[in-house]
């Protein structure tokens, strides 16, 4: 009878853990002007890129668990690289990965150095090979051979978790998204990695047709010198459909899934000893965070809204509501130098109609 018993439990055990889903988070950490995006499953970790200095090790300690299962260098530029001999000394990495690109600069002199003191090679890889995390596997889609230009020859990973998938884009510009398209490696994506900080010269509208992102994250330092994220990039992604968040208005910006539909939160503090990421925007929270991140070009798309009252309403961002309703919302806008309630309610619409029942 015992063991009766005892398998009934060890089968009850089984078919409770059996079902378990294991959390996906990606975070794409602030590190100023430069990209470090961590991606945690369970125990495992991969870091994709570090930023200009070692200011995401802090973050980092907060996630790994043990050892550093995977860095990915996308390319040897110092914005990705520059912080990765310090994560190099922090953790154990387990695999270092890059495209082969080299550089003559500090920044990947003391990469390479940190690398060898690892006691590790780099695993160069190639479009269709894959990198592993625990169960994962991430497709490389670029590059198929080095062209010679450090941003084109960026490593592109898709990531694909069940229903949910994630593509991550170095630095590439219109040129590659080209080759990836004729070469028909894209397809429809829930989270896009904005390439190169939001750069006009990458994100480009065929690109974006066949992608299709839900979200686009862009990582950049606040009013940095190279302008980015571009006017033309940020209407390029308004104009597809995009939420679009980025870590110079953001600042850390947390991806959750189980698989099923991604979750997003933002400002996420780096010191919480949870990884339990809060619940994904309501759509009036959507609706108003894409109304605070409009842009001029933004806003002047909206029938009858021109260049004096397309300013008017960047100025006038934040548009702070007391309870997130539409009613609330057009009632911000109508406050806005020049914007009657008709206005107000058209911008509403056209940003917010999902909030309408018609």
């Amino acid at each position: 009878m015992r063991k009766v018993v005892l398998a009934i439990l060890i089968a009850v055990a089984f078919l409770c853990t059996a079902g378990a889903v294991d959390t996906l988070d990606v975070h794409f950490i602030d590190v100023g002007q430069g990209d470090a995006i961590l991606i945690d499953y369970g125990e495992n970790e991969m870091l994709i890129d570090g930023g200009a200095d070692g200011s995401c090790v802090d973050f980092l300690r907060e996630y790994v668990d043990g050892n550093l299962e995977v860095v990915v260098a996308t390319h040897p530029h110092s914005d990705h690289i520059g912080g990765l001999d310090d994560v190099l000394r922090a953790f154990t990495v387990l695999e270092v990965v890059t495209s082969g690109a080299t550089a003559a600069s500090n920044a990947y002199a003391n990469f390479a150095a940190a690398v060898a003191a690892e006691g590790l090679t780099a695993t160069i890889v190639r479009r269709n090979s894959t990198v592993s995390l625990g169960d994962l596997e991430l497709k490389v889609l670029h590059p198929y051979e080095l062209v010679g230009d450090a941003n084109d020859d960026s490593i592109v990973l898709q990531l694909t978790y069940m229903k949910v998938s994630f593509l991550f884009t170095g630095d590439i510009t219109c040129d590659v998204e080209e080759e990836l398209l004729r070469e028909t490696c894209l397809s429809d994506i829930d989270i896009l990695k904005i390439a190169h900080h939001g750069s006009a010269y990458g994100t480009c509208k065929p690109f974006l047709d066949v992608t299709k992102p839900e979200i686009a994250v862009y990582s950049a330092a606040v009013a940095n010198r190279y302008g980015h994220p571009a006017e033309s990039t940020l209407m390029r992604l308004e104009n597809s459909g995009a939420l679009i968040v980025g870590t110079d208005k953001q600042g850390h910006i947390a991806i959750s899934t189980t698989g099923n539909k991604p979750q997003i939160s933002v400002g996420v503090d780096v010191h919480s000893t949870s990884n339990v990421i809060p619940p994904a925007p309501t759509a009036c929270e959507a609706c108003l965070l894409a109304l605070n991140q409009a842009t001029k070009t933004g806003f002047a798309a909206v029938p009858g809204i021109g260049d004096s009252k397309s300013q008017a309403l960047v100025d006038s961002q934040p548009f702070n509501v007391a309870v997130c309703a539409i009613q609330e919302i057009e009632a911000a806008l109508d406050e806005v130098p020049g914007i009657g309630e008709t206005l107000s309610e058209r911008i509403a619409r056209y940003f917010c109609s999902q909030l309408y029942g018609n």
